[in-house]
C-alpha cells in the first residue's frame, strides 16, 4: 500500500472522526408544525452575496420547469426546522439507502452560527403549497462533518420511505462539465419558474467544476433551494429514472450558485446510522 493512499485514508478517518451527530430532535415535530406555521416559515437564506444576475439573453439558453411531467415528484421536498428560535424552510431529497430512511439536505439547514435546528420534518412530494398523500414526515436524527455544506437526515417512516418515494442513487463521480438538473423551492433568483417558496422548480444544465472542492451552475438558485440536490442522469419522460446525486445547493457567488464536490466515502460512514 503506497504512502500517498495510505495518507489519503487517515484523512478520511480524521473527518469521520470530527462529524457531528444531532440524535432524536423533538418528539412533537409533527405536531408542531401546524398549516400556518407551514406557511409562515421562512425559506433559509442561501450563502453568498447576490452581486448580479445572469441578462435576459443568456436566462433563454436556461431551462426551467415547474411541471415536468404529470406524475408528482416524491423523492424531493421541503423541509421544515427551527432553528435559532426561528422557523425555517430548505429543500431536501430522499437517497438510496440500505434503511430506506435516508434523506439529504445542506449543513447550514442543519446547523448554523452554534445552533442546531429541532422541530425537524420532511415533506416528500411538497407543491404548490400543498403536501403530498404521505404528509409530514418526521425526522430524527442529523449528521455532517466539517469540509463541505452537505449533511444527511434519518426519517421515521415505517418500512422505508424511499419505497413509497423513491430515491435518487449516489456514489458516482462524472466528468466535467456534466449536464443536472437542480431541484428547489426558490423565492427568488434567476430560475424562470413561480418563485413563492412553495412551489418545486427544477432547472436543467451543465455543471462545471471550479477547483477540487467545488462544482458549480451558471445561475442565483436562490433563497429556500439550500440542500436541493443536483442529479445527474435523471430521465424527466421516466418518473422511475431518479437518477444520481452530485451535489447539494450550498452558497452563491456572484452571478453562480455552488455544492461541494460530495466525499462519497464520508457519506457511507454518516449513514452508518
Amino acid at each position: 500500500m503506497n504512502k500517498e493512499y495510505i495518507s489519503y485514508i487517515l484523512i478520511v478517518l480524521m473527518i469521520i472522526e470530527n462529524a457531528f451527530t444531532q440524535p432524536i430532535i423533538s418528539e412533537n415535530a409533527i405536531d408542531y408544525w401546524t398549516p400556518e406555521k407551514m406557511l409562515n416559515a421562512k425559506p433559509l437564506h442561501l450563502p453568498g452575496i447576490k452581486n448580479k444576475t445572469i441578462n435576459n439573453s443568456e436566462k433563454a439558453n436556461l431551462f426551467a420547469s415547474e411541471d415536468e411531467n404529470e406524475n408528482p415528484l416524491l423523492a424531493v421536498g421541503l423541509f421544515f426546522f427551527t432553528l435559532g428560535g426561528g422557523d425555517y424552510a430548505c429543500t431536501a431529497s430522499v437517497i438510496n439507502t440500505q434503511d430506506g430512511n435516508t434523506g439529504m439536505t445542506a449543513k447550514h439547514c442543519l446547523y448554523s452560527n452554534g445552533a442546531h435546528s429541532v422541530n425537524m420534518i420532511f415533506c416528500p412530494g411538497y407543491n404548490k403549497g400543498n403536501t403530498s398523500y404521505l404528509g409530514k414526515i418526521s425526522v430524527t436524527d442529523a449528521r455532517w462533518a466539517d469540509g463541505g455544506d452537505y449533511g444527511v437526515i434519518k426519517f421515521d417512516y415505517d418500512g422505508g420511505l424511499q419505497y413509497k418515494t423513491g430515491s435518487f442513487g449516489w456514489g458516482l463521480t462524472p466528468s466535467y462539465p456534466v449536464r443536472i438538473a437542480t431541484f428547489g423551492y426558490p423565492v427568488d433568483g434567476d430560475v424562470d419558474c413561480t418563485q413563492d417558496g412553495d412551489t418545486l422548480c427544477i432547472w436543467r444544465g451543465d455543471a462545471d467544476q471550479q477547483n477540487h472542492a467545488n462544482i458549480s451552475v451558471p445561475l442565483v438558485l436562490g433563497h429556500g433551494s439550500s440542500g436541493g440536490p443536483w442529479v445527474m442522469a435523471n430521465d424527466p419522460s421516466n418518473p422511475k429514472n431518479l437518477g444520481h446525486v452530485i451535489g447539494i445547493t450550498a452558497f452563491i457567488e456572484k452571478s453562480h450558485t455552488y455544492s461541494y464536490i460530495l466525499n462519497f466515502t464520508l457519506i457511507r460512514e454518516l449513514i452508518t446510522w
